[in-house]
């Protein structure tokens, strides 16, 4: 979105959706990745357990 922003001319705009992806990136790596592992997992959203997200290739 930022890329299609800057070729509309949409500084501003640019510059807002890249805020939002790095805090998006921020929060995916803070939340669903585990080091320990080097997994990132997905959680329940009433248990908040882990569980593995699959990566298909």
């Amino acid at each position: 979105m930022a890329d299609i922003a800057e070729i509309l001319g949409e500084k501003d705009a640019r510059q807002r959706w890249l805020a939002a992806a790095k805090r998006t990136r921020g929060l995916v790596l803070n939340r669903l990745w585990d080091p320990a592992t080097g997994f990132f997992y997905d959680r329940d959203g009433v248990t908040k357990e882990w569980s593995l997200a699959a990566c298909l290739t």
